[in-house]
């Protein structure tokens, strides 16, 4: 009995020094690791002495498989996001750039500069300057880090640039504390916003990099103002994973069309173009089919695209919108603007950038396998497949919407 009561008396005695955790690391320890920006290095063969000098290393790397590049970081200062949500003010955090050959010394080397060790279970973004990546293979090798350590989130998104990344990760903008934050807040807003495509992903980007297939990677531009704005998309040839050039708005626009990424979009058509007169048409729900099929050794893609929105703005004059006649006349000019901005697209990625984007390869596959295996490493690329396919497309559009019934003077 005694020794049973002794027993309970140690273990309540010994239950307050367990309950400590072991591994605890203060919060004002880690350094959360909230975006990333990778850059050339400028008087690259200067560099390289610096890099010397302060490693001790000697290097003798053929410049075609290897390069330096800066890395910038993006850490958050937990301390003063408290500050702000108590109406002290004072940047919610800094940026320092590091400059290596690879990913994984560049983040060691911030250890021997800044007293708190990088964490990157918070990491929402990675900006790429397009300098580091456009006609070579650089991507892969950048990407490489990111998706294999196990502290990453496959669910950060990726962007490319078309200058230096520290004019992006630099700025603060208004609502939001963190810059990584309100990048990734804008890039959510890409459903209601057609020159934008939606987000990737540093594990979709990993997919199709191992898949050989070619991918958009959405663009962020920032301004002289300062600000950041979204949209357009860098192209990647798949089976060599390098940038082949740009997107603009209204190359997104039509790509959009084709993938089924339109909805809740807006479109500004034409009615007269003599007289300059225009309205807008806003998507409400819309949808893509694609069918395949092959006749006399001619790839076949036909694009159906489905629309149906609302009259949501008119600059025209005259016009009885209430119209039956003229509502269906309003639908055909409608469904011409959508026509001419896919048209537009597939025509720039067959005879530009001789790139399949909108993933046709997986319908050729699916239906014609023994066809795609004779393919598969020359679908895309010049002189590719893809670049002779034969491609149809029509818009079927209907206005359910248009707001008022008197007829517009």
């Amino acid at each position: 009995m005694k020794k049973n009561i002794y027993l309970t008396l140690f273990i309540v005695c010994c239950t307050p020094l367990l309950v400590s955790c072991w591994d605890l690391t203060e919060i004002e320890e880690i350094g959360f690791l909230m975006a990333v920006g990778l850059d050339p290095v400028e008087n690259e063969e200067e560099q390289i002495r610096q890099y010397e000098r302060e490693t001790g290393e000697r290097i003798s790397r053929k410049p075609e498989h290897d390069q330096l590049f800066n890395v910038t970081f993006n850490v958050a200062i937990p301390s003063k996001i408290e500050a702000q949500e108590g109406g002290r003010s004072g940047r919610s955090f800094f940026t320092i750039t590091t400059t290596g050959f690879t990913n994984f010394k560049a983040v060691r080397q911030i250890a021997t500069r800044r007293s708190r060790r990088l964490n990157f279970e918070h990491l929402k973004a990675i900006v790429i300057n397009e300098k580091l990546v456009r006609g070579n293979p650089m991507l892969e090798h950048l990407a490489d880090f990111y998706i294999r350590d196990h502290e990453m989130r496959r669910r950060s998104y990726l962007y490319i640039t078309e200058g230096d990344t520290n004019k992006v990760l630099g700025n603060k903008l208004p609502l939001e504390e963190l810059i990584a934050t309100s990048i990734v807040d804008i890039t959510e807003n890409h459903e209601a916003a057609l020159p934008m495509i939606a987000p990737k992903t540093i594990g979709e980007i990993s997919t199709d990099i191992t898949g050989g297939h070619s991918f958009l990677i959405p663009r962020i531009v920032s301004p002289p103002n300062g600000d950041l704005k979204i949209s357009g998309a860098a192209v990647f040839l798949g089976r060599e994973n390098t940038m082949l050039g740009w997107l603009g708005e209204e190359d997104v626009k039509g790509y959009n069309w084709v993938v089924g990424e339109a909805n809740n979009g807006v479109i500004e058509v034409e009615y007269k173009e003599s007289e300059a007169e225009f309205f807008i048409y806003e998507v409400i729900t819309m949808a893509t089919t694609i069918d395949y099929r092959r006749e006399n050794n001619q790839n076949i893609f036909d694009v159906e695209i489905r629309a149906e929105g609302a009259f949501g703005e008119s600059w025209l004059h005259g016009v009885e919108i209430s119209d039956e006649e003229t509502l269906r006349e309003l639908e055909g000019h409608v469904e011409k603007a959508i026509q001419r901005q896919v048209d537009r697209i597939i025509d720039k990625m067959q005879n530009e950038f001789h790139t399949d984007v909108f993933g046709f390869h997986n319908l050729v596959r699916q239906q014609q396998y023994d066809y795609w295996k004779t393919v598969d490493d020359a679908w895309d690329g010049e002189g590719g497949a893809f670049e002779d396919a034969e491609v149809n497309v029509n818009a079927l559009v209907k206005i359910r919407h248009y707001m008022l019934n008197e007829k517009l003077e």
